[in-house]
């Protein structure tokens, strides 16, 4: 027989609730390397997500879990300041690395986009770019120049990924085409 003091998973308090709950999101806060606090994303006028805080501490796992449409994404977009290329797109709050909050006038959002990197589930080409200048982007972004290196960078990474053959004759053409 279980002691009716133990309480089911359901009914435990969860990060942020109740006294316990607020004292371990504070804790967790305290050691956080990037931190949302605040954080309302809107697109004119409708809100992405609102009021968002979330600490996430080195060595650990966060995992955002919801039905399609519930934000995700957006909240994602919001941590590398990806919302900055989104015509209509509005930050509200901070989202804070290493205590800098990323949005402050004096970040640079391309630097910030190296240190918190994305990962998208389909793929997502940059839109003015040619497959080659795509793939090849980041070795240019950190002053790579050279086009021998970046042609056989270029072709090992698309057949690495088994798609040489089929773009090889189309690498100048936008990479939206594909």
């Amino acid at each position: 027989m279980s002691d009716s003091s133990e309480k089911t998973a359901s009914e435990k308090p969860q990060a942020g609730t109740g006294k316990a709950g607020k004292a371990s999101l504070e804790a967790m806060a305290s050691r956080a390397r990037l931190e949302t606090r605040n954080l309302t994303v809107k697109y004119g006028s409708t809100v992405g997500v609102e009021d968002i805080n979330i600490p996430m501490c080195d060595n650990s796992v966060t995992a955002l879990i919801g039905p399609s449409g519930c934000g995700k994404t957006t909240f994602l977009r919001a941590l590398n300041r990806m919302h900055d290329l989104t015509r209509g797109a509005s930050i509200e709050g901070k989202v804070l690395l290493d205590g800098k909050n990323i949005y402050d006038d004096d970040v640079n959002p391309v630097i910030i986009r190296r240190k918190i990197g994305m990962v998208f589930q389909k793929p997502t080409p940059f839109p003015t770019m040619s497959i080659f200048d795509n793939v090849v982007a980041g070795l240019k972004l950190v002053g790579i120049r050279n086009k021998k290196v970046l042609q056989e960078t270029c072709e090992k990474a698309l057949r690495q990924a088994a798609l040489f053959d089929e773009v090889k004759d189309r690498l100048k053409t936008a990479a939206v085409s594909l």
